[in-house]
């Protein structure tokens, strides 16, 4: 059995205490390195908390990365009961008919017939209220913390207001944030092209609207009759028709929460400015938040003025701005048709 030197044991012994000397010291500090390296620890530890804040407040988002999800104001469009007979645009965006995972588009589907979602209506909930204006809101209000980079929100038959307005949707250009689908323009319409409130005669369209825009913090008055009409209603609107529009994510985060959220509960109450204004859902009586909310979309995502230029070729209005113009579906250089003014 081999013994160790003299030597071989002062070497062990020196170790032995230098170590538990070490260890006594440090033993006070939960971190060695705020001691050794007080400025790297500095910077770990700020790195650490920020690291533990993302993981505990990041959820991964339910969409993928930069597709375009749709959002379609469906009603008595489809036959919810035969599912077979859904439009072909449909049935490409819903796993149900398609899981292919580069398909171009996803689509997230409401229904607005029963709240408790039971087949055939067993897909998410919306009220049926103010036409595509209330799935639109709802979407936002349900997701604006998890929002799909790119959207699409159209009409239960979106080919009745434009070309190919799906098509026209991924053929936007990549640093685009808002652009209507649409290719039939409406100009210079007069707010007083509505039913009057019989108390002050101005119509109910217009009222709501000031409304509307004042729960963004917008001066109302001041956006939609700049010119100071002495009837605040014979004031013009022009805008690309009929609220078929595509939008990034970061143009509806220019909004807060709370904003769209008084948005979307002002849109489940049984009128926008007075009893009088009451609607009936499903009947073509009043509409009067839907209607309005048809016309400002341009002002609050578009950020235009409330008489938006009309597009022209080879002018900062050129549809070819927005959209590419190698690509099926296009609105660069497409015929806009024009609803022709009321005669007011």
């Amino acid at each position: 059995m081999n013994c160790l030197t003299n030597r071989e044991i002062t070497v062990f012994t020196v170790f032995c205490l230098l170590s538990g000397a070490f260890l006594l010291f440090f033993s006070n500090y939960r971190d060695y390195r705020t001691i050794i390296f007080p400025l790297s620890s500095k910077f770990f530890s700020i790195s650490s908390n920020r690291s533990s804040l993302s993981n505990s407040t990041l959820k991964e988002s339910r969409w993928r990365t930069n597709r375009l999800v749709i959002i379609p104001a469906m009603y008595r469009e489809i036959d919810w009961y035969k599912k077979s007979t859904w439009p072909l645009w449909l049935q490409q965006g819903l796993d149900i008919f398609n899981t292919s995972p580069s398909r171009p588009y996803d689509i997230y589907l409401y229904q607005r017939f029963d709240p408790e979602s039971k087949p055939p209506f067993n897909w998410p909930y919306c009220q049926n209220v103010h036409e595509e204006a209330g799935v639109y809101l709802k979407f936002i209000y349900d997701f604006y913390h998890d929002l799909p980079d790119k959207m699409l929100f159209i009409h239960g038959k979106p080919e009745k207001h434009g070309l190919y307005p799906i098509e026209a949707a991924q053929c936007i250009r990549d640093d685009v944030f808002y652009a209507n689908v649409n290719n039939i323009w409406i100009g210079n319409r007069p707010w007083i092209a509505g039913i009057p409130d019989p108390v002050d005669d101005i119509t109910f369209i217009y009222k709501c609207a000031v409304r509307l825009l004042g729960l963004l913090d917008f001066d109302g008055e001041l956006q939609l009759n700049p010119t100071n009409h002495i009837r605040k209603d014979m004031s013009t609107y022009s805008t690309m028709c009929c609220a078929q529009f595509y939008v990034r994510k970061e143009r509806i985060h220019h909004y807060t929460y709370e904003q769209w959220s008084t948005l979307y509960n002002a849109s489940i109450q049984p009128y926008c400015t007075n009893p009088r204004d009451r609607e009936i859902p499903g009947t073509n009586l009043l509409k009067t938040f839907g209607g309005a909310m048809e016309f400002l979309w341009h002002i609050i995502l578009g950020f235009e003025s409330t008489t938006m230029p009309e597009p022209r070729a080879k002018t900062n209005t050129d549809l070819c701005h927005l959209f590419r113009s190698s690509c099926f579906g296009s609105l660069c250089n497409a015929a806009i048709s024009g609803i022709q003014p009321l005669p007011f």
